[in-house]
């Protein structure tokens, strides 16, 4: 972990190699690496091991934290996403749920006030989530590319994901919800958008 300001080294700890994700705490005294099949928790500025999971359903590919630092989320390789919950100390305690999508999701990212984890992938379908419950509550099917990045504006209104080609498109949300005031239907499929 690097000092913004000057770049000097404030932690250091040796991970498993091919770490592909890594998560801020949103007081920045925590630190969260994914690497292969395994999920560490960092002090800052200790480098202290404050929590681990060693047993991810495939490998690593992405890694997001809760807004309250309460919950781990990670993309996986073979397409599953798993929701862990940590403790005040920063411990993994366990695995809250698992939910299985059809390709790598590289991509995963909380909404401002935790009500929803999108995640995105090689499947060309973004997932939205119900972190408490592991329910898919939506999906946007049939997207013009595989995602990579997935994140919600600070408002939480709109979400970005940016393609491999690296194209980036921008989903507006208060559509999905004026729409569901006025009828019970889930929210709609919307091919390209």
């Amino acid at each position: 972990v690097l000092d913004a300001k000057d770049g000097r080294v404030v932690c250091e700890h040796g991970l498993t190699p091919g770490t592909l994700a890594t998560g801020f705490f949103a007081n920045s005294s925590r630190v969260a690496f994914a690497a292969g099949k395994r999920v560490v928790v960092l002090e800052v500025p200790t480098g202290q091991m404050l929590g681990e999971w060693s047993s991810l359903a495939s490998g690593a590919a992405e890694l997001a934290v809760s807004p309250d630092g309460r919950a781990l989320a990670v993309g996986e390789m073979a397409g599953d996403l798993e929701l862990f919950d940590v403790d005040a100390d920063g411990r993994i305690v366990g695995r809250r749920w698992s939910g299985k999508t059809t390709g790598t999701q590289w991509g995963a990212s909380f909404s401002p006030d935790g009500a929803r984890l999108a995640s995105i992938g090689y499947d060309f379908a973004l997932h939205l989530w119900d972190p408490a419950s592991g329910q898919e509550v939506f999906q946007v099917r049939d997207l013009p590319i595989q995602g990579f990045d997935v994140r919600f504006s600070p408002s939480g209104d709109s979400i970005a994901y940016m393609g491999g080609a690296g194209q980036t498109w921008l989903i507006d949300r208060r559509v999905w919800r004026e729409r569901r005031r006025f009828q019970s239907a889930p929210e709609p499929h919307l091919p390209g958008n």
